[in-house]
């Protein structure tokens, strides 16, 4: 199956990107291409403290 396939139920809520974006004051989208298409970081930011989540998204057939 193809990442298109996949994707699809969610297709309406799928915003690529291929630089970085700020979604709010406080949470950056970091695009980091490589083994997983569209994989992206998500940069969080508080007064405090500075938070990089990411994740990769497995797939089996």
């Amino acid at each position: 199956m193809t990442v298109r396939f996949r994707l699809e139920p969610i297709r309406d809520r799928v915003v690529p990107v291929s630089e970085k974006v700020a979604i709010n004051d406080w949470t950056t989208a970091i695009p980091t291409p490589g083994h997983t298409p569209g994989h992206t970081v998500y940069d969080v930011r508080s007064g405090t403290g500075h938070l990089l989540a990411w994740g990769d998204t497995v797939h089996t057939s």
